[in-house]
């Protein structure tokens, strides 16, 4: 466990700092302390990283978070296409085009909703007004949606052959 030396700097004893390791002693940052105490940053606070939320490491967060939505999209579009092409043998069937149909939807869903949620944030940043968590909805929807699609894709391809 670390422990805290009387300039403000936490310390790792050695049993903690691995063989061979020389403990030595690193500033903690206000952000960590501000978060180990319970508060975490709002819009305008300093972040302690020397710049508030909403400056160019959240738009840039912001722009990564998009990036991956779209990657996550596209690649359960591919998944779904393959599902029709491939999903019986190598023949275009109903059941497997029917399922592969379902996760291209369900793909550009997410690509919508990525792109939503980035433009929405993105003028929240810009306005000063995005709060430093937002809600989990949005992912744990698509995460349900995904693998409801998934289960009926794979159901539909074992009833089918």
């Amino acid at each position: 466990m670390a422990c805290a030396s009387a300039a403000g700097h936490v310390v790792l004893p050695p049993e903690d700092a691995g063989p061979g390791v020389v403990p030595r002693p690193y500033a903690a940052s206000r952000r960590v302390a501000r978060v180990l105490s319970g508060g975490l940053p709002t819009v305008g606070q300093d972040a302690g990283m020397g710049e508030s939320i909403g400056g160019p490491r959240d738009h840039l967060a912001n722009e990564r978070t998009q990036l991956a939505w779209l990657r996550t999209g596209a690649n359960v579009m591919v998944v779904g296409l393959a599902v029709a092409r491939f999903g019986d043998g190598g023949e275009v069937t109903t059941p497997s085009l029917l399922a592969g149909g379902l996760l291209v939807v369900v793909g550009a869903l997410g690509v919508g909703y990525g792109t939503l949620r980035y433009r929405r944030t993105a003028a929240e940043l810009r306005v000063g007004t995005a709060a430093a968590a937002s809600s989990s909805a949005g992912p744990a929807i698509a995460a349900g949606v995904l693998v409801v699609a998934v289960a009926v894709a794979v159901l539909v391809l074992l009833l089918g052959a």
